[in-house]
C-alpha cells in the first residue's frame, strides 16, 4: 500500500501491517533522531488515514508531511472536527447506553458508530492509562453529544489538569515535557514505539529520519534516560527542578511533576544520567535552595487497565482504579 509506504518514510513504526480498523502510536523524527510530534495514526481503509496530532504542532506537522510525502499522497488538514476523551471504568457500560455495545472492542480498535443519533468514528483509547474511548465528531455535533454524555449519573467534565495528573501517574510522555525535537524515543523510553520490522535486524529496517542515531541507540546506548521519580513525603516537585546526585554533582532534571491522587504521594517524570537511572538510586532535587531526596521508581507508577483481549478466553475484563467516568475536549486534526 503506498501511503503506508510513504507514512513509513516519516516515522519508525509499521504502517504497513497495521490493520484496518485499528490504531496505532507513532512518533514524526526529525534528521537527528528528535521527536516532532507523538501522534495516533488510525487505518480506516488500505489507503486512507487519519493522523491525530497535537494540537500546537498541527502547523508544523502539516509543513512536515508536505515537505516530505506531499508530492506522493493527499494530504489534507481536517479541522471541523473535535475530539471528546471518555476515560474511567464504566465508559463502556456509558456506550453500550447509548445504544452503541462496545464489548467488541478492544484497546486500539477504532470504528464508525453512530451514538444517539449522531455519526463518530470511535478508538478504545485515550491518555491516561484506563480503559475508555476516544470519540472524534464534527465540530456542530460535539456539543449535543457532550451534553449527552454528561447527562449520564457517573460521567463528569474534567479538564486537561486531571488528564495530565492522569498520564503522569500511568508514565505516558507528554510532548514538549518528555519528548521534544532534542529528544529521541530511546532517551524517552519509548522503544516499544520503534517497531521490531523497522530496527537494524527487522525486514523494512530503517528508512526514516534519524534513523541511523534511533538505531544504534539500541538496545540502550544512550548517555540519559527517562526515568520515574518518587519524592520522599508529600510535597510535589515541579517540572524545571535540576537533580543532583548524592554527591552534589549535576544529575539531570525533572521534566513533569505532581501529586498522584490515585497513589496518594507526588510523582515525578525527569531525565537522569544513565549511571543513575538504575530503579532505587537516591537524587536530590534541588526546590528554592533546598535539597529534597526523591528515588528513581519503575514505571507506571499505576498499572494500565487498558481493556486487551485474553489469550485464553479472547475477553478481558480488566481492574480499574476507583472512580467513575472521565471526559474532555479537544481539536484534533488529520
Amino acid at each position: 500500500a503506498d501511503a503506508a509506504r510513504q507514512l513509513e518514510t516519516l516515522m519508525p513504526v509499521d504502517v504497513l501491517d497495521l490493520p484496518c480498523g485499528k490504531q496505532r502510536y507513532g512518533l514524526l523524527l526529525n534528521d537527528q533522531g528528535g521527536v516532532i510530534d507523538d501522534l495516533m495514526i488510525i487505518r480506516h481503509a488500505p489507503e486512507h488515514f487519519t493522523l491525530v496530532v497535537n494540537a500546537a504542532c498541527k502547523e508544523d506537522d502539516l509543513a512536515h508531511l508536505h515537505n516530505r510525502i506531499g508530492n506522493s499522497l493527499q494530504v489534507e488538514l481536517t479541522d471541523d472536527v473535535c475530539m471528546l476523551a471518555l476515560q474511567g471504568p464504566d465508559s463502556s457500560r456509558v456506550l453500550t447506553e447509548l445504544g452503541q455495545p462496545v464489548d467488541d472492542m478492544f484497546f486500539m480498535d477504532c470504528k464508525d458508530m453512530i451514538l444517539d443519533g449522531i455519526a463518530c468514528t470511535v478508538s478504545r483509547a485515550g491518555y491516561t492509562g484506563e480503559d475508555g474511548f476516544e470519540i472524534i465528531v464534527g465540530k456542530s455535533d460535539a456539543g449535543p453529544l457532550a451534553d449527552r454524555l454528561t447527562d449520564h449519573q457517573c460521567v463528569r467534565w474534567c479538564g486537561l489538569g486531571a488528564r495530565d495528573s492522569l498520564r503522569l501517574e500511568a508514565g505516558l510522555c507528554l510532548y514538549g515535557h518528555e519528548i521534544s525535537d532534542a529528544t529521541t524515543p530511546i532517551e524517552a523510553g519509548l522503544l516499544w514505539s520503534v517497531s521490531r520490522v523497522r530496527r537494524a535486524d527487522g525486514g523494512r529496517a530503517g528508512g526514516f529520519p534519524g534513523a541511523d542515531t534511533v538505531l544504534n541507540q539500541i538496545p540502550d546506548r544512550i548517555s540519559r534516560r527517562l526515568v520515574g521519580l518518587r519524592p520522599d513525603g508529600r510535597a510535589p516537585i515541579r517540572e524545571g527542578i535540576p537533580l543532583e546526585d548524592i554527591a552534589g554533582n549535576p544529575a539531570g532534571k525533572v521534566t513533569s511533576g505532581g501529586f498522584g491522587a490515585s497513589i496518594g504521594h507526588p510523582a515525578c517524570l525527569g531525565y537522569v544520567d544513565i549511571d543513575h537511572a538504575r530503579i532505587g538510586s537516591r537524587l536530590n532535587a534541588l526546590v528554592r535552595n533546598h535539597r529534597l531526596p526523591v528515588t528513581v521508581s519503575a514505571l507506571p507508577f499505576v498499572p494500565h487497565r487498558y481493556h486487551r483481549p485474553c489469550p485464553s478466553t479472547g475477553h478481558q475484563i480488566p481492574e480499574h482504579r476507583s472512580g467513575g467516568v472521565y471526559t474532555h475536549e479537544q481539536t484534533i486534526h488529520q
